[in-house]
């Protein structure tokens, strides 16, 4: 391949990763004020049609602010992995922009972005227990007291998680192979 070609190639490189880097640092801070904007601001409306707590045919009411927060919490613990993942994807992306596409550390990145794939399929369920039980505190006794939501989407999330921590393994060791041949030139 010529010298033109690659430059050009890694140009285009360089400008997609550093759009995706930006937009991941845009969405690790707007991720979690639209989440306290959903759980406090639209508590009344929004919640008890929330997906995790549909099934219980919640009657839409005004949360309490300590209940809000409590959602909020919820809400944000079941994002967490997500958060990680952006996270993680925000550094690979300033990685690939820095020229570093087949390195140890890209292939350590895609590996934990993997993990948090893997770790955010089954995030749901436990964001749905949590936010069931901010949501239910002060429910009558004979009323729902709890929700549990998985989905098969859940199961995919994991299932990319994997083949993408795979697909890592063998980026690092393509990586490890690089570095070593090298060394012998």
């Amino acid at each position: 391949m010529s010298q033109p070609l690659r430059q050009a190639r890694q140009d285009r490189i360089t400008r997609v990763s550093r759009r995706l880097a930006a937009t991941m640092t845009l969405l690790l801070a707007l991720t979690p004020a639209g989440i306290a904007l959903y759980a406090i601001g639209f508590s009344e409306t929004m919640l008890a049609s929330h997906p995790w707590l549909a099934g219980l045919r919640l009657p839409v009411r005004p949360l309490a602010l300590e209940e809000s927060a409590l959602a909020t919490a919820a809400l944000l613990v079941a994002a967490a992995p997500s958060l990680w993942g952006l996270w993680e994807l925000r550094a690979l992306f300033r990685g690939f922009a820095a020229g570093m596409v087949f390195s140890p550390s890209s292939a350590r990145r895609l590996r934990r972005f993997a993990l948090s794939l893997m770790v955010s399929g089954l995030s749901e369920p436990v964001g749905s227990v949590l936010l069931s039980l901010a949501v239910l505190r002060h429910n009558p006794p004979d009323g729902p007291h709890g929700a549990l939501s998985i989905s098969t989407a859940d199961l995919f999330v994991v299932l990319l998680g994997v083949v993408l921590l795979v697909i890592a393994w063998v980026m690092g060791e393509a990586a490890a192979l690089a570095d070593e041949n090298a060394g012998f030139v």
